[in-house]
């Protein structure tokens, strides 16, 4: 299921993110709401986690498993996200 409420802040505060750094590259700062970088960037990967974990651990269950497997959800996501960390 999405959850376009939270899809909606995410948008939000990655268009934060993007404003942020456009005043950091000009020049432009300003001590507004746009520009509390790690605010926003911290609310960004928070809404991003839940969402994520929601969508996989609400998905109905495959068959031949009782229910979704925390352990197997963190399991694939550091297979998606570990080769990118080691390369970067």
């Amino acid at each position: 299921p999405r959850l376009e409420a939270l899809d909606g802040m995410r948008w939000v505060a990655s268009i934060q993110i993007v404003l942020y750094h456009m005043g950091q590259w000009t020049g432009w700062d300003s001590q507004g709401p746009a520009f509390w970088g790690s605010v926003w960037t911290q609310l960004f990967f928070l809404l991003s986690g839940f969402v994520l974990a929601y969508a996989e651990l609400s998905k109905p269950p495959k068959t031949g498993s009782a229910r979704p497997s925390t352990l197997r959800y963190i399991r694939r996501r550091l297979v998606v996200i570990y080769p990118a960390f080691l390369a970067s």
